[in-house]
This record gives structure tokens, C-alpha cells and sequence, in this order.
């Protein structure tokens, strides 16, 4: 309202609340041009905090999500909280776990559900099958595109016959809807991150030709 003066305060700019949501599955630890994809969706989220910053009124959550959530802070207006809590995760690394998006979705929902005007961001690279799903998140991809083909178990154990060997089981996943031609190699290298990690041909163990069907292990 006017003041006698004719002076009308500012307005005071809206309550928003935005969820930064920071994949930590195992692939987002994959290696490219010398930064991992967490580091680069780590990158993403600080300068996200300092666009949200310049609004007073505008409240974040940084979580990290693998197969559940995982809050970092609360609704905050701090900005060095936020900045803090997103260095924690980088500092912690993904997870070995997948991201379990259903899990996820509903849990996003729940916490925003009766906010003004909130959203959540999920910085990932992608490596997830949301078909069927209405997502309570936008997605803001990190990394390279590729064909998306996942080892989705592996396990040994000592050979039946009860000699010295061992047996190895290995599940693969074609997360595309077409068949893939893909070879399984089994390497003997330790720390191996990258793809420039599996091209010495002195450490294969063996070597698996196989067809993919599409959308199937």
C-alpha cells in the first residue's frame, strides 16, 4: 500500500522451493576427459545454487539419490549450506547401486506435494529406464550418449566339479529398444574407471561375443 510519502515498498518476491537432486549410482563415477560425470553434475548443481540465490525467497534441498533419497540439508535459504552439503557428496562419490527411479519419483512427490511453486532437478547421466512413468523431476543430463548397455550383476563362484577353477556369471542389460551387438570382456586390472582403462589386450581374461535382445538381459 501507498505511504503517505507515495512511497510503495518493494514486493516481496514469491516462496519457491527447489530439490537438488544429485544422482550417486554407480555410472556416474564413469571417467570422461579426466572428470567423472559426479564431478560434472557436482559443477552443475553449484552454479544452480547461485542462479536460486539472488532470490531471497527461494528455499533449496540438496539430496543425493540411488536407490532411495538421501537429504543433505533441509529447506534452506542458506547458500553456503547448500554449496557445503554438495561438496560432501562429491567428497563421499556414487555409490555402487543403481538408481531406482520409481523409488525416487514417488519420493519427490511426497516432498513436494503442498509447496509453492517447487520442483526438483535431478542431475544424471540418464542411465535409467523411466517408460511409464510421469516424472515429479526435470533431468539434467551429464556425459557423453551412448549406448546404454549395463552390467547388471556379476558373480563368481568356485566351479562345480570341485577343481581349482572358478565360475563367472554375468548378467548384461540392453536398456534400448533395438537388438546390440556387444562383446563382454573380463579384464584383471585393478582401479579400472574408464573406458582407456580396458584397451590393453594383455589383460583380458577372456573374451564373450553375445547378442542383446532389445529391453532385456
Amino acid at each position: 500500500t501507498d505511504s503517505v510519502l507515495g512511497f510503495a515498498p518493494p514486493e516481496i518476491p514469491p516462496t519457491r522451493h527447489t530439490m537438488i537432486l544429485l544422482d550417486a549410482s554407480a555410472s556416474m563415477d564413469t571417467l570422461e576427459r579426466g572428470e567423472t560425470r559426479f564431478d560434472r553434475s557436482a559443477e552443475r548443481a553449484h552454479e544452480l545454487v547461485d542462479r536460486l540465490s539472488t532470490n531471497p525467497q527461494h528455499r533449496v534441498m540438496v539430496a543425493t539419490v540411488g536407490r532411495r533419497i538421501t537429504p543433505l540439508t533441509l529447506w534452506t535459504r542458506d547458500e553456503e549450506a547448500a554449496h557445503d552439503a554438495i561438496d560432501d557428496a562429491l567428497a563421499q562419490g556414487p555409490l555402487d547401486l543403481r538408481l531406482d527411479v520409481g523409488a525416487v519419483n514417488n519420493a519427490v512427490r511426497t516432498i513436494l506435494s503442498g509447496l509453492e511453486q517447487a520442483e526438483a532437478v535431478l542431475f544424471t547421466d540418464g542411465a535409467f529406464d523411466h517408460e511409464g512413468l510421469d516424472l515429479s523431476f526435470r533431468a539434467s543430463v551429464v556425459g557423453e550418449r551412448m549406448t546404454n548397455v549395463s552390467m547388471e550383476a556379476f558373480n563368481v563362484r568356485p566351479a562345480l566339479d570341485g577343481s581349482a577353477s572358478y565360475a563367472i556369471f554375468a548378467a548384461v542389460r540392453n536398456h534400448t529398444d533395438a537388438p546390440i551387438q556387444a562383446t563382454l570382456l573380463l579384464y584383471a586390472q585393478d582401479g579400472a574407471r574408464a573406458v582407456e582403462d580396458f584397451v590393453s589386450p594383455d589383460r583380458i581374461v577372456s573374451s564373450h561375443g553375445m547378442t542383446l535382445p532389445p529391453d532385456s538381459v
